[in-house]
Order: C-alpha cells, then structure tokens, then sequence
C-alpha cells in the first residue's frame, strides 16, 4: 500500500520476526508479573501491567508482521503504540501515585517496550520494497 523507502545501512537492531515473538513473552509477562512478585493486591500498581499486557498483545494480534493474526495494523503505528504505552507505564507509579511501595516492575518493563519502539525495524521483511527507476 504505501511505499517507504529504507535507508542503504541497518538502523535498527530488533527484526519484525524478532519483535513479534518479544510482544507475545512481553505482554503475557507483563500480566503475570504482579503476581508473582507479589503485589497483586494492589489494585493501583496490579492494573496498570494487565491493562499494557493486555494492549501489547491485541497489537501483536492486529499488526501486519510475521506473528499478526489479523494484519490490519501498520508495522510503524505499532511502533508508536509501543513508545506510548512502554512512556506511560514506565512513569504510571508516578503518575498514580504507589511509587513510594513499587516501581521498578513498571518501570524496566516501560522502558522494554519504549526500547522495543524505537530499536526495531519499520517494515517487515515481507513488506520491504526496492525501488526502480
């Protein structure tokens, strides 16, 4: 559908392939992770890990990359999806307030998946065009 040329050197380190198996341990870690590290009966810290698991593996569900079901999500939106959720869940003990008794979970997993948004390629391997004059 849309054309977007690639630069002549890799940008990137993560593949789409790589990424897609990422967004599937990612979001189900992400929802697991409260409770097994205890704090599941926090209802301020628990949601904020289950509401991005469970955001993080719709995407992976619709994106239109090697482990998409759907594809009907561009591989870029997906991108900048990652980048605002892993931004909010990496600040939400902040933003929430229940910092003062957890963070770190939100915050390594945050900025996971705001690395995840920046470091993997735009485009899948599939997708990829060469342009010819």
């Amino acid at each position: 559908m849309f054309d977007f040329p690639q630069p002549p050197f890799r940008t990137s380190v993560v593949s789409t392939k790589e990424h897609a198996v990422l967004d599937y341990l990612v979001g189900t870690v992400m929802i697991g992770v409260p409770w097994l590290l205890g704090f599941s009966h926090d209802l301020r810290a628990l949601w904020p890990l289950v509401t991005a698991g469970g955001l993080v593996l719709l995407l992976a569900v619709v994106t239109d990359y090697e482990g998409g079901l759907v594809k009907q999500l561009l591989m870029m939106l997906h991108l900048a999806f990652d980048r605002l959720i892993g931004s909010l869940l990496g600040a939400s003990p902040w933003l929430l307030g229940f910092a003062n008794r957890i963070f770190l979970p939100h915050l390594i997993l945050g900025l996971l998946l705001l690395a995840l948004g920046l470091l993997t390629e735009r485009l899948p391997a599939n997708k990829k065009t060469v342009r010819t004059k």
